[in-house]
């Protein structure tokens, strides 16, 4: 049986992750506040879209390794790749208020109780299992597929776009969290490109997260997550991002920015090369070769 082109594989996984997304939202409602409803949304369409992509990865790739395939190798050094992911996410929030230091102000305010204790426990985990969800929605099945269709770049520019319709019923958003939103996909899809795998792009997604709203306190993505730390910026809204934070600014232009620029050393020169996965092809079948994959993650 002829498998269906790339492309069609690429429209078909996209339907499939907007239904299953519509399916989770139905009964769990969950609403912006990074909640338990918020958290078990993300961890049942997350599990839902990772065994629908393993189905389509054997059935229509013939993979066999379909999480590898995915995305999601076991053969790099997962934890290390998102643990490196983690810092460097919370490094380029840093950055970003930096930036807004020097022209504006940061304040924070610290509370604790065990009741805060809880809930930023559920805020972490919530915004652990969403990253992930969206890496693998995003930069997984469909991404790859899209990539043998037209191309590395104009794949990275689509997804980048597609990467701000999720998000635009945030509070607060408007054109230059729309441009920021985009430039994280473009930099999100590029940890993916050197590395051949999510998790190094999984860790600096949420450790970004984490940082401006666990460590920092600040809205994330226009999403207010009350916690021990509660943070406060003065500014322009062109640097701070207004109601939307950081995101929205030029603060998180630069911050953006400094990390493309860190990532290609960082992946190049300080992780191990056992942190680069395989090429996709090497975990399917030899009776279904696939289309060459070259253009994805080569190391030079």
């Amino acid at each position: 049986m002829r498998r269906p082109r790339p492309f069609w594989r690429f429209l078909l996984a996209t339907v499939v992750v907007s239904l299953i997304n519509v399916l989770v939202f139905v009964p769990l409602r969950p609403g912006p506040a990074l909640d338990a409803r918020s958290l078990a949304f993300s961890a049942v369409a997350l599990a839902l879209t990772l065994t629908t992509f393993s189905v389509m990865s054997r059935r229509l790739d013939r993979a066999t390794r379909p999480l590898a395939y995915i995305g999601l190798p076991a053969s790099v050094p997962r934890g290390r790749l998102a643990a490196i992911g983690l810092l460097y996410g919370a490094l380029m929030v840093t950055f970003a208020l930096l930036s807004v230091a020097a022209i504006g102000g940061v304040t924070f305010q610290v509370q604790f109780t065990m009741s805060i204790l809880a809930t930023v426990v559920v805020q972490l985990a919530a915004l652990a299992f969403a990253a992930m969800h969206e890496e693998v929605a995003f930069r997984g099945y469909p991404f790859h597929r899209l990539i043998e269709s037209i191309g590395t770049v104009p794949a990275v520019l689509c997804y980048a776009a597609m990467f701000v319709l999720p998000h635009l019923g945030n509070p607060g958003v408007g054109p230059g969290a729309m441009i920021n939103t985009a430039a994280a996909g473009a930099f999100f899809a590029t940890s993916y490109l050197l590395t051949r795998s999510l998790w190094l792009g999984w860790g600096i997604h949420a450790g970004w997260n984490a940082a401006l709203s666990v460590m920092y306190g600040l809205n994330v993505s226009g999403v207010d997550a009350p916690g021990i730390v509660n943070g406060s910026m003065s500014g322009p809204g062109w640097l701070t991002g207004g109601a939307y934070g950081v995101e929205a600014g030029i603060s998180g232009t630069v911050a953006l920015a400094i990390g493309f620029a860190g990532l290609f050393p960082l992946v190049r020169r300080l992780l191990p090369p056992t942190a680069v996965a395989p090429r996709v092809e090497t975990y399917v079948s030899e009776e279904a070769p696939m289309a060459d994959n070259s253009a994805i993650g080569s190391r030079s």
